[in-house]
C-alpha cells in the first residue's frame, strides 16, 4: 500500500503539533532509549508513545512492507521537521530507535511493542487517575468533556473510551456529572433578602412542613426533589395555606416569599430554575467573599443541600484548579517529579526558547536534574560492573529521589542482589549435621543459597554442592555434612530474578561425638552402647570412680561391656571419637560423659519413719529415716491425706506432681546402710512417701503421716442478738475442725464435721453475750490420733450486760427516811457495786457530780431472784431526785426506771 503523505500530515502531524504531552512523551522516550543499556530497556520505553500510530504502521505490513513505510515516513519527516515541530521531534525519535539497534523492520517487534504499548497505556491511565484525583481534591467533580480535555492534555489517547475515563476517575474520588447551565432568572428582591429564620428559598418552599430534617437533602441541578420526594408547585400551595392559618414574624416572611415565588414560578420548570438561581447567586456570593472552596461547601450544604449538587454547583462557579505554570515545574522537581517536570515545561514552552529569567531558570534547574539523573546511571553501570553493589544502590536511590517515575530505576533496584549475610556461624547437631546460622534481611523478599566446599570458599552458587536454592530465614541444616574434612559454607544472598551477592563464608571440620549413648547396670558390669557417625576410627573409653581415672582403651565397635565393678558404686564413662584427617593427622570430637551405677533390681523402702527433730542449724524441724536401698536413690514425697498411693506401684514425678504431691527436700545424712533426711516442719499434716528411683519412675514403698494441719481460711464471727455465727473455708483434705470461745463464764469448745457444718451453713454459739474470742483451729486424724494445726483468731467486742433497778421513795409525813432498792439482770452475776446521788430541785442528776453520793451499794445478783439495798435518804428540800449510777469500771450499765419512780 503506498504511503499517504497528506493522511500523515492530517491525522498524525497536525494533531501532534497542538499537543504538547505527546510532545513531551516523544522527548522522553527518545531520551531513555539513549540511557538504556540492555535491548529490553530500550523497547521498554517506548511503550511510554504510540508508537504505532506516530509512524502509521499497520498490522498487515510484513517486513519488506515496513522497510518501504518507513523510507517513506523518514523522507516526509526530514521535510516537514523545518516546520513543524512535531515531525523533528519523530525524526530524533526514529534516530535514536535506529542508533539502538531496535528491529523496527520486523513484524514481530510490533507485535511485542503492541504488548508494551498496552501495558504502558495502563499505567499511564492509572497515573493520569491518581493524578486527576489530586487536581480536584477538593470539589471532586469533573464533566465528561473536561475529563477527555485533561486526559488528552495528559497523553492519554482518544481510543480510551469515555467508560474507562469515568472508572478511573470514580476510582480516585472524583464524580463524573453532566453539564449544567446556570439558569438566566431575575430573582426578586424579596427573595434574595429572605429572613435570617430561613437557611435557604428551599425552607420557604416547604415551610409546610414544620420538621427541619424533612426539608434536607434536597437536588436542584438536574432535579428538584428532597428526601426522595417531588417538590413542585404544590408545595407553594401548602406553605401560602399554612402562614394563613397563624401569625408570627416568621410566618409573615415566609407568606410574602411564598407570594414572590408564586408570582415568578408558574410550573415545576420554573419553580427549579428560580431556586437553583437562587442557589447560584448564593454561591457567587460566598466565592465573592474570598471563601475557600471547603468552607463553601459546607455553608452550602449545611442548608440542606445534597453534597454532589454543592460540589458540582461551585465547580461551574470556577472553583476548579487554575492551568499549570512555572511555578508548577518547579514545585514537580522538588518533589522528585522530573518526568512531570518536563513535560510541563515542554507543554508551557510549546517547543520555542524562554524569554524569561523565569523560564530560563526552570530551563535549567530541568536540564540539570537530568544531567545529575545520568550521571547517577553511569555511576550505577560502573559500580554494578565492579561488583560493588552498595555503591550501585546508592546510586539508584539518589536517582530515584530526582525522578520516582522512572520505572527502569525501580526495575534496576530490584535485580541488585541484597547485602551479603553476615555473622555466618556453623555448629555441629546432636544428629551429626552442621547447623548454619547468619542475620537475616529483614526484606521478606530475600532468599539464600547454600553451598558447600572442601578445602576452599565457594566464589559462586555453581562452585561447590549446592545444599539449598531459594532459602528463606536465617537457618539451614545439612543434613549429610562430610565428617573430618575442612568445609568451607558459603551463603548468597538474592532478590527473585536478581543477582546474587557476595558470600559469607565459615569454616569447619566436623568431628561428630558419640550419640545415643547407653548404660545398662547388672550388679557388678554396666554395658555400654553408642552410635558412630560414618568417617569415625575408634572410640576410646575411660572410666572414672572416686576420683579415680582408668583409661579401658579404644575401640572400632558400638558396645563395651565393663566387668569386675563395685554393685552400688557411681561410675562414670567418657567416650571419645577419634578421627583421621586427610593429611594422616588424628584428631578427636567432644567427649560425652555418662554415669551409671551397677546394681540389680530396685526394692521398695519398708521401714520409713518420720519423727520430730532438731536441723543442723538448731532450729525444729522433721527427721526421715530409712534403710538405703543399694544401688539407687531414694526421695521423698509429700501428698495430702486424701491422696492414696499403694505400696509396690510405679510412678512418675508429675504423676505425683498432679496429685498435688511435693518432693521432700532438706540434709541427706549416710551412716552406713542407714540413710536419714532432715527437713523444715511440712505446714500441714500430709502423708510422706518414700519412692526408689529408677530413671523416670519411683517404686512406692513405705509412707508416714507428719506435720500438722493447715488453718481455715476467711474465718468470720459475727453476732446475731445474743447468739454468734462462726464461718470459714475448709481446708484442703480430710479434716475436722474446733471452735473454741472464751467468755466471763469461762472456755468452752466443739468439734465440727464437714457435713455438720453444711447442714447449718455455719457454727452457731448461744448465750455468748460475754463471748469476746473466737479461735477455728484444723483437726486431722490419722490412724485414732488428732493433729491441731494451724488455727485463727476472731476478736469480739462483749455486748454490755444491764441491770435495771426500781426505787421506792419515802411518801408522806409518816413513810420514814428509808429509800429501798430493787435490782434484777437477765445476764449479769455477782456483787456489782453502785452510788446513789440525791440531788434537791427541778433538775435529774446525769452524773454523780451533780448532788450528794450514797454508797456504795452492793448488789448480789444471783440466779432466782432480784437483788434488794437500802439507805437513809438525807435531809433535803423537796423537791428531789435519787439516781442511781455504776462504779467506773463495772462489767454492767444501769438500765434506769421510769422518771416518776426516781423523783420525790
Amino acid at each position: 500500500m503506498a504511503f499517504d503523505q497528506k493522511n500523515y500530515r492530517d491525522q498524525v502531524l497536525k494533531p501532534l503539533a497542538a499537543n504538547k504531552a505527546v510532545q513531551a512523551s516523544i522527548q522522553r522516550a527518545t531520551r531513555e532509549i539513549a540511557e538504556a543499556s540492555q535491548p529490553p530497556a530500550r523497547t521498554q520505553a517506548l511503550g511510554l508513545v504510540d508508537l504505532a500510530g506516530l509512524f502509521a504502521v499497520e498490522t498487515s505490513f510484513d517486513s519488506a512492507g515496513l522497510e518501504q513505510h518507513f523510507r517513506s515516513v523518514e523522507a516526509l519527516l526530514n521535510k516537514a521537521g523545518q516546520t513543524n515541530p512535531g515531525a523533528a521531534m519523530l525524526s530524533r525519535l526514529l534516530a535514536a530507535i535506529k542508533g539502538a539497534s531496535l528491529p523496527y523492520t520486523e513484524p514481530g517487534f510490533w507485535q511485542q511493542l503492541g504488548k508494551i504499548s498496552q501495558q504502558a497505556e495502563q499505567a499511564r491511565l492509572k497515573a493520569f487517575g491518581v493524578a486527576l484525583g489530586k487536581e480536584y481534591s477538593t470539589l471532586r467533580v469533573i464533566t465528561l468533556a473536561e475529563l477527555r480535555e485533561s486526559a488528552r492534555a495528559s497523553g492519554i489517547p482518544p481510543s480510551v473510551s469515555d467508560k474507562d475515563l469515568t472508572a478511573i476517575a470514580k476510582t480516585n474520588q472524583v464524580d463524573v456529572v453532566k453539564e449544567f447551565e446556570p439558569p438566566s432568572v431575575t430573582l426578586p428582591d424579596q427573595l434574595r433578602r429572605l429572613n435570617l429564620a430561613f437557611r435557604s428559598i428551599m425552607d420557604v418552599v416547604l415551610y409546610h412542613e414544620p420538621d427541619p430534617v424533612k426539608r434536607s437533602n434536597f437536588q436542584i441541578i438536574d432535579t428538584l426533589r428532597c428526601a426522595g420526594q417531588a417538590v413542585t408547585v404544590d408545595d407553594l400551595t401548602k406553605t401560602r395555606n399554612r402562614t394563613n392559618q397563624t401569625s408570627d414574624d416568621v410566618t409573615e416572611a415566609a407568606k410574602k416569599a411564598v407570594i414572590s415565588l408564586q408570582g415568578v414560578a408558574n410550573g415545576n420548570a420554573a419553580l427549579q430554575g428560580v431556586v437553583l438561581a437562587w442557589f447560584v447567586a448564593f454561591a457567587q456570593n460566598l466565592t465573592r467573599q474570598g471563601m475557600m472552596l471547603v468552607s463553601a461547601m459546607e455553608t452550602l450544604t449545611r442548608t440542606g443541600l445534597d453534597p454532589l449538587d454543592a460540589r458540582r454547583l461551585l465547580a461551574k462557579l470556577g472553583g476548579t484548579a487554575s492551568g499549570s505554570s512555572l511555578a508548577d515545574v518547579t514545585e514537580k522537581l522538588a518533589s522528585g517529579a522530573l518526568a512531570e517536570a518536563r513535560r510541563l515545561l515542554d507543554a508551557i514552552l510549546g517547543g520555542t526558547k524562554p524569554e524569561t529569567p523565569e523560564a530560563e531558570a526552570a530551563v535549567k534547574a530541568v536540564s540539570q536534574a537530568e544531567t545529575k539523573k545520568a550521571n547517577l546511571i553511569a555511576a550505577y553501570q560502573k559500580a554494578l560492573a565492579a561488583q560493588d553493589f552498595p555503591a550501585a544502590e546508592d546510586a539508584l536511590t539518589q536517582a530515584r529521589g530526582i525522578d520516582r517515575e522512572d520505572d527502569r530505576l525501580v526495575t534496576w533496584a530490584a535485580q541488585l542482589p541484597p547485602p551479603a549475610p553476615s555473622n555466618l556461624r556453623v555448629a555441629l547437631t546432636a544428629e551429626g549435621g552442621a547447623a548454619l546460622s547468619w542475620r537475616a534481611s529483614p526484606d521478606p523478599a530475600t532468599r539464600y543459597i547454600i553451598v558447600r566446599s572442601e578445602g576452599r570458599a565457594p566464589v559462586n552458587p555453581a562452585d561447590g554442592t549446592r545444599l539449598a536454592a531459594k532459602k528463606a530465614g536465617g537457618s539451614f541444616i545439612d543434613q549429610h555434612p562430610p565428617v573430618a574434612k575442612p568445609l568451607v559454607y558459603g551463603v548468597f544472598a538474592f532478590r527473585q530474578a536478581g543477582q546474587y551477592s557476595l558470600p559469607a563464608t565459615a569454616q569447619a571440620t566436623l568431628l561428630p561425638p558419640v550419640r545415643d549413648v547407653a548404660a545398662m547396670t547388672n550388679p557388678t558390669s554396666v554395658a555400654l552402647s553408642w552410635k558412630l557417625s560414618a568417617g569415625a576410627s575408634t572410640v576410646r573409653i575411660k572410666q572414672t570412680s572416686d576420683a579415680a581415672v582408668q583409661d579401658l582403651g579404644s575401640l572400632t565397635g558400638t558396645s563395651r561391656t565393663v566387668d569386675g565393678l563395685k554393685g552400688g558404686t557411681p561410675y562414670a564413662f567418657t567416650l571419645t571419637v577419634q578421627y583421621r584427617l586427610p593429611d594422616g593427622r588424628t584428631a578427636e570430637s567432644t567427649p560425652v560423659t555418662v554415669e551409671a551405677t551397677p546394681r540389680g533390681a530396685a526394692n521398695a523402702v519398708t521401714d520409713l519413719k518420720v519423727v520430730q527433730a532438731a536441723l543442723p542449724d538448731g532450729r525444729p524441724g522433721m527427721m526421715a529415716s530409712w534403710q538405703a536401698v543399694t544401688g539407687f536413690a531414694v526421695e521423698l514425697w509429700s501428698l495430702p491425706l486424701d491422696e492414696t498411693c499403694p505400696a509396690g506401684v510405679w510412678v512418675t514425678r508429675d504423676e505425683l506432681a498432679e496429685r498435688d504431691g511435693k518432693q521432700v527436700t532438706g540434709a541427706l545424712e549416710r551412716t552406713g546402710q542407714d540413710e536419714r533426711l532432715r527437713f523444715y516442719p511440712l505446714r500441714d499434716v500430709r502423708r510422706i512417701v518414700a519412692l526408689t528411683i529408677d530413671g523416670a519412675k519411683g517404686l512406692v514403698g513405705a509412707s508416714a503421716i507428719a506435720g500438722s494441719a493447715p488453718p481455715p481460711s476467711e474465718v468470720e464471727a459475727i453476732r446475731f442478738g445474743q447468739d454468734i455465727r462462726v464461718t470459714f473455708r475448709w481446708p484442703h483434705g480430710d479434716y475436722a475442725m474446733r471452735v473454741a470461745w472464751h467468755g466471763g463464764s469461762g472456755a468452752k469448745s466443739v468439734r465440727v464435721e464437714r457435713d455438720t457444718y453444711d447442714r447449718g451453713n455455719g457454727i452457731y454459739i448461744t448465750e455468748a453475750v460475754d463471748v469476746a474470742a473466737v479461735t477455728v483451729a484444723t483437726i486431722a486424724s490419722v490412724a485414732g490420733q488428732d493433729y491441731i494445726g494451724g488455727s485463727v483468731r476472731i476478736r469480739l467486742e462483749a455486748l454490755p450486760q444491764v441491770v435495771s433497778y426500781d426505787l421506792k421513795l419515802p411518801r408522806g409525813m409518816f413513810g420514814g427516811r428509808t429509800v429501798n432498792v430493787e435490782a434484777v439482770s437477765e445476764t449479769f452475776r455477782g456483787v456489782g457495786q453502785v452510788l446513789a446521788v440525791v440531788a434537791s430541785g427541778p433538775t435529774m442528776p446525769v452524773n454523780p457530780s451533780m448532788g450528794r453520793l450514797i454508797g456504795p451499794l452492793k448488789l448480789h445478783l444471783r440466779d432466782g431472784g432480784p437483788a434488794e439495798a437500802s439507805f437513809d435518804l438525807p435531809s433535803t428540800r423537796s423537791p428531789y431526785w435519787v439516781r442511781l449510777f455504776a462504779e467506773p469500771g463495772s462489767p454492767f450499765v444501769l438500765q434506769d426506771p421510769p422518771i416518776r419512780r426516781m423523783k420525790g
